[in-house]
């Protein structure tokens, strides 16, 4: 559901990815959690004589939902429509289709009827419904966004499934009373998919992408953390390095190189040679796709990027891993919980101030450090980050847990909590064609440096 688009129109699995959390509570586990309701209790309030709504299904990975959601949100205040508003979904992305086959799989991708999968101790075997309980869940908007000035804007109401019983049993008494009406569309992600053209189309959007941003207690205490640690508020350049799904792995080793070298030339004073050494000698090579990587695989992660390293301290041939890695920088020194400067690895650079930049890479790849990907950053720049720093300060993230279902969220307010912080430096770079870089750079970057927003139609 959640996490990355796909568009696989094959055989549906509604939740087939492998489970990586792996997660199924003990009794003596269950007390490290914090339970957080999900939903706001918002009830459905009285219905004025010609009110009408506007309902769509949502699909794909965070992002196109949340893309969805500012169109849905655009078109229901042109329209004059209550929104009837569903979930966020998290976990596996459900991938678009038609309406008939749209509705019958998110119909069958809920958790109602698995009640008892929660009750199963650890120690005993799962029955086979229960295998992906944890592997997705749902959550309010508002769990997650700053929905509260939106619903003052235009009438919202909570849906809570997608099913049209739901609709039947909140609806139906006053559809057949007042003859109301229901705009029940598929499908409503794409980018302007409903064009804000008229000067106040463009003023509402505006205020829907201002607002929705992330908006949850957790990751804004974290990011206020984090940031104070890496010097403060514009005081780091932020990136978005995205590596490890399909086209973004066949791509990772240029949008890299593009990323190193756009610092490396506004920033630093480095010669060519040395950076030539810095980065390994791969230069030539990671301007190339990476042609290891077959698209049409149904596993693109069981594939290694094969690269042939000039320095014999890096990764050679197929799996081999540096082992002369950066030094891990101990973020100590600290007052009040805040760090009182930014603490790199020892040796800074003597003469050159812009190697000595500050660095935070949000990213997808595991173990950023010990990623060959990356190599070229913490090879040159003394002071990069991950947020993989910052253990610490992501404890109470870590045990924060759906109440209904009983699913960690951690998996899924990480990813919010990277995009907050890399959007806070006096610059962004991000993955290009990537939805994540791409309402980082537009919509978070501009909205933390207390700039306008810009609205772009684009016919592409």
């Amino acid at each position: 559901m959640l996490t990355l688009p796909t568009y696989d129109m094959g055989d549906y699995n509604p939740h087939g990815i492998p489970n990586k959390v792996n997660y199924n509570p003990s009794s003596q586990e269950t007390k490290k959690f914090l339970d957080v309701e999900v939903y706001e209790n918002i009830k459905i309030v009285n219905f004025e004589p010609e009110e009408k709504f506007l309902a769509y299904f949502t699909h794909s990975g965070y992002h196109n939902q949340r893309i969805a959601l500012e169109n849905a949100l655009l078109l229901s205040k042109l329209l004059n429509r209550t929104l009837l508003m569903p979930p966020a979904l998290l976990g596996p992305p459900i991938p678009w289709v038609r309406f008939d086959k749209m509705y019958e799989r998110l119909f069958l991708s809920t958790k109602n009827g698995l009640d008892h999968c929660i009750e199963i101790p650890k120690e005993y075997p799962l029955p086979a419904e229960c295998l992906d309980y944890y592997t997705y869940t749902s959550v309010s908007w508002d769990f997650l966004l700053d929905m509260k000035p939106i619903r003052q804007w235009n009438k919202i109401i909570n849906r809570i499934d997608h099913s049209f019983e739901w609709l039947e049993s909140n609806l139906v008494e006053e559809l057949n009373k007042i003859d109301k009406k229901v705009i029940h569309l598929g499908s409503l992600f794409g980018s302007y998919r409903v064009a804000p053209e008229l000067p106040t189309s463009e003023k509402n959007m505006k205020f829907i992408r201002h607002h929705l941003v992330p908006h949850n207690s957790f990751i804004q205490k974290a990011a206020e953390r984090v940031v104070e640690q890496l010097g403060g508020e514009h005081n780091f350049i932020g990136l978005h390095i995205r590596v490890s799904d399909g086209f973004f792995m066949k791509t990772a080793r240029k949008n890299i190189d593009l990323m190193y070298h756009t610092i490396i030339n506004k920033y630093t004073n480095l010669t060519p040679e040395e950076v030539d050494k810095l980065e390994g000698g791969t230069h030539d090579q990671d301007i190339l796709d990476d042609d290891s990587v077959d698209l049409g695989d149904e596993n693109p992660y069981n594939k290694m990027t094969n690269i042939t390293k000039r320095d014999g301290n890096q990764m050679v041939g197929s799996g081999g891993f540096n082992r002369k890695r950066a030094y891990m920088p101990e973020l100590s020194n600290k007052i009040n919980g805040f760090s009182n400067k930014v603490n790199c690895k020892s040796s800074l650079h003597p003469t050159d101030q812009g190697v000595n930049t500050v660095i935070f890479i949000a990213t997808d790849a595991a173990s950023p450090r010990n990623n060959p990907l990356l190599f070229k950053f913490f090879n040159t720049f003394p002071c990069v980050f991950v947020l993989d720093d910052f253990g610490q300060d992501l404890i109470d993230i870590k045990y924060v847990r759906n109440a209904q279902d009983k699913t960690p969220l951690a998996k899924y307010l990480i990813p919010m909590l990277d995009s907050m912080i890399s959007a806070k430096g006096f610059q962004f770079i991000g993955t290009p064609k990537s939805t994540f870089s791409k309402y980082i750079e537009t919509t978070l970057f501009p909205i933390y440096a207390g700039k306008e927003l810009e609205i772009r139609i684009t016919t592409t």
